[in-house]
């Protein structure tokens, strides 16, 4: 929803759907704009007695989930006690002489191997990120399971332990990225997934999810029919994901996709289609055949054939080195960075030496974010690429390892969003910005080393430009322009297209694969489409409308 908008009691803004500015909605809406598809339901309006009883429970819940945080809140405490328990040792004959009276507290024997503490750190990241993703699976497979189609109230224990579930598949699920193995542990989780298939993170319930065999998904998907409405957690079917079904970003299919269909970005899809072999972009989503080899099965039968030391090379890079030798790294980074600060500043007597601590702190983490980040991300991933990738070669190992220490394991320490430190940052990366850019969303240039910002660009909250796509397992990027004076608002995307100079994409809106935004053009829509300003929205025209119920 847009900024001055307003949603009336018992209306209902369905997924991937953007409420404009100015506007009154009720009823149920759905697009991009919104528009009508049901009258005002006034059974959703709770009565006094239903809001009570949800008050009641669910201030039960959170006191419980607060009581739960204590001991982690509390584990620093702990283990002072603990350094303090462990440094009572034997009494000492003579007597010992101190040249000031020690505070540390830490025990003499963690003083002692301080140096081989980067070592220790690197080994303990690692078995912590094993046991983080052990534990999830283990916790999916022997908790009670949901059972569709079924309801329960949101603060029933079956339906916190089914939220506990997700919460924590989708945890595991940004730890991994895009490894290899992300189908085989959301199979672990309970899920049935069939061979062949690749995948990136997704939001799922893992035994309501069940897949064919050669699919493809990519990253930010919703993959479960999970529905908390009116303090109720329903859960009314299985996801079904046909044979060789193929995922863009971000699409919403509670029920799941017939064999051999295609989604692109943003594509909200309520009913499973009962039709295969059919392609859905964008909401409302666009329906269109697809192409004839694709129709008649030729393509989209699983990644190319590739040499064995190939595939080799792929599951080791994905899902050894991105998941756990960079998080080691990192968890080596912090420990260099104490060993350090015990090193330049052993005992805290003066006021100033607490910033000496902080900058140490911080210079580590600043060199670590520029040696891998930048340095290694750049040799890695830069804008001389090919354009066309199998996608077992290493151009796509090289991408998935870039992105990985980029935006998860070796991020930037402070943020830069809204700053004029943006620019320069992602110049870093490979990009080229032109001067007065401005961006509210950190991450706001998906592949930085193809893209060409010109000056005065305004990109709002959740805005993105990518220049790549995955198709039939090939990874392909190109070159493309945001013009001069372009403005992508709040949670609109420019996907593999160029924007003229003054072109406007109103919030919510998807451009489609090589429809260029013209100059001094306004475009909306999911796929985007030009818009007449009279005729584009009170964001523009400063009006208050309303989306009238028939």
């Amino acid at each position: 929803t847009s900024h001055r908008c307003e949603v009336a009691a018992a209306g209902y803004v369905e997924p991937l759907s953007t409420v404009s500015a100015g506007t009154l909605v009720e009823g149920r809406v759905t697009g991009v704009p919104a528009q009508v598809v049901g009258p005002v339901d006034l059974s959703r309006l709770p009565s006094v007695e239903e809001v009570q009883k949800v008050r009641r429970h669910s201030a039960v819940v959170a006191l419980g989930y607060w009581l739960l945080l204590l001991p982690k809140a509390m584990m620093p405490f702990m283990l002072v006690v603990l350094f303090r328990l462990l440094q009572r040792g034997p009494v000492l004959a003579g007597p010992v002489e101190f040249e000031r009276p020690s505070l540390d507290a830490l025990p003499p024997m963690l003083m002692a191997q301080l140096p081989w503490l980067p070592l220790i750190a690197f080994v303990a990241s690692m078995v912590h990120t094993i046991l983080q993703l052990l534990i999830t699976a283990l916790l999916c497979r022997y908790l009670p399971k949901m059972k569709p189609p079924c309801t329960y109230p949101l603060t029933h224990w079956r339906a916190q332990i089914a939220g506990l579930k997700m919460s924590m598949v989708l945890q595991a699920a940004e730890m991994l990225a895009d490894a290899s193995i992300v189908p085989a542990f959301i199979r672990l989780c309970g899920a049935k997934m069939g061979p062949g298939c690749v995948m990136g993170l997704q939001v799922t319930l893992p035994e309501t999810l069940e897949v064919g065999q050669k699919s493809f998904f990519a990253t930010g998907n919703i993959l479960t029919s999970v529905d908390v409405d009116r303090g109720q957690f329903k859960v009314p079917c299985i996801t079904y994901m046909g044979n060789q079904t193929f995922l863009g970003n971000h699409n919403h299919l509670p029920e799941g996709l017939p064999d051999n269909s295609f989604c692109g970005v943003g594509t909200w899809l309520p009913k499973r289609p009962t039709e295969p072999n059919m392609s859905y972009f964008g909401n409302p989503a666009m329906k269109f055949r697809r192409l004839s080899s694709q129709a008649a099965g030729n393509v989209n039968q699983g990644p190319e054939k590739a040499h064995f030391l190939a595939r080799f090379w792929h599951h080791f890079s994905t899902s050894v080195m991105d998941v756990f030798l960079y998080r080691g790294v990192q968890g080596s980074t912090t420990a260099m960075a104490f060993v350090a600060s015990r090193m330049v500043c052993p005992f805290v007597s003066e006021v100033w030496e607490p910033v000496n601590l902080l900058l140490i702190y911080i210079g580590f983490a600043l060199g670590s974010w520029y040696l891998f980040s930048v340095v290694l991300g750049n040799l890695l991933f830069n804008g001389h690429a090919p354009r066309s990738n199998a996608y077992y070669s290493t151009t796509v190992t090289r991408w998935f390892t870039a992105l990985t220490a980029q935006q998860r394991v070796f991020k930037l320490p402070f943020q830069t969003a809204g700053s004029r430190w943006q620019a320069p940052i992602l110049r870093l990366l490979g990009a080229r910005v032109g001067k007065r850019f401005f961006c509210m969303n950190e991450l706001v240039l998906v592949d930085a080393p193809f893209t060409e910002v010109g000056d005065d660009v305004t990109v709002d909250y959740d805005g993105q430009v990518r220049c790549h796509s995955f198709e039939d397992f090939r990874l392909k990027f190109v070159h493309y322009k945001i013009g001069h004076r372009v403005t992508i608002m709040s949670g609109a995307s420019v996907a593999m297209c160029d924007a003229g100079d003054g072109a406007v994409l109103r919030p919510g809106s998807l451009t489609w694969k090589g429809s260029n935004l013209e100059p001094n053009t306004v475009y909306e829509g999911a796929p985007a489409a030009a818009r007449d300003v009279e005729s584009s929205g009170p964001t523009l025209l400063q009006k208050t409308s309303m989306l009238q119920t028939k």
